[in-house]
């Protein structure tokens, strides 16, 4: 119901994989509410359910119906993997015109919950630049796997360029807890490394140039993502 163009309002909505939810997964709120003047929305009683088993339920659920840059949850991300069901519940917090962040809890079936985020902001040589990071504070098939001690997992990668009067910088610095976990944690948030990467780059550099001077200072480490091999 409702006005085309001002607000519209659906009732026991579902979204779901297939016609049979014993072999799929579904999506079911008892109203979603977008409000076309503020480009805001709303899902109440929204529930997810697996296999026809519900696993997750939220009484609110806000989201911005629009393209444009709004503060506000994200469609979540749902996928089968060879771990089980991986839930990710982003939510886009816009903290200027030149900078955002993306928080997203995660629930990995078979490893456990973890966090991850991206944060994006410009510099003054207009240059994108981002920080993301992950965290699994327990990855449960990585201890019985691997009978590591270890009790959390993470990974971190930090990109940035930036101009203070003559001087330029460059840094591409990334590290992780262990050399698998970005294989087995990849993640469609975060561009730390894809799947087929050797190694994370620990690079940092700084430029300077005058009228009579030109002068580089730079440093550069890798991290190995390959097991067998030693970190260099």
């Amino acid at each position: 119901g409702g006005n085309l163009g001002e607000f519209l309002k659906f009732k026991n909505a579902t979204l779901t994989t297939c016609s049979n939810n014993n072999q799929g997964w579904e999506i079911e709120a008892a109203s979603i509410n977008i409000d076309e003047n503020t480009s805001r929305g709303l899902i109440k009683d929204m529930k997810l359910k697996i296999l026809n088993k519900e696993i997750l339920s939220l009484p609110y659920l806000p989201f911005p119906a629009t393209t444009k840059r709004l503060s506000g949850f994200l469609e979540p991300e749902l996928n089968f993997t060879s771990d089980g069901l991986d839930l990710f519940l982003p939510y886009f917090w816009v903290l200027s015109d030149n900078s955002d962040i993306t928080i997203a809890p995660r629930i990995l079936n078979d490893r456990g919950a973890g966090l991850e985020g991206n944060f994006r902001y410009l510099t003054k040589i207009k240059s994108t630049n981002y920080l993301d990071v992950l965290f699994f504070p327990e990855d449960k098939l990585f201890k019985k796997d691997f009978a590591s001690n270890k009790d959390h997992r993470w990974a971190f990668r930090l990109k940035e360029n930036r101009q203070i009067l003559n001087f330029t910088t460059h840094v591409d610095w990334a590290k992780s807890s262990d050399s698998m976990v970005l294989l087995d944690l990849p993640s469609s948030l975060t561009n730390i490394a894809n799947q087929r990467d050797h190694y994370l780059n620990q690079t940092f550099s700084v430029n300077l140039l005058s009228n009579n001077l030109s002068l580089n200072i730079s440093r550069e480490g890798y991290q190995s993502l390959n097991p067998f091999i030693n970190n260099g």
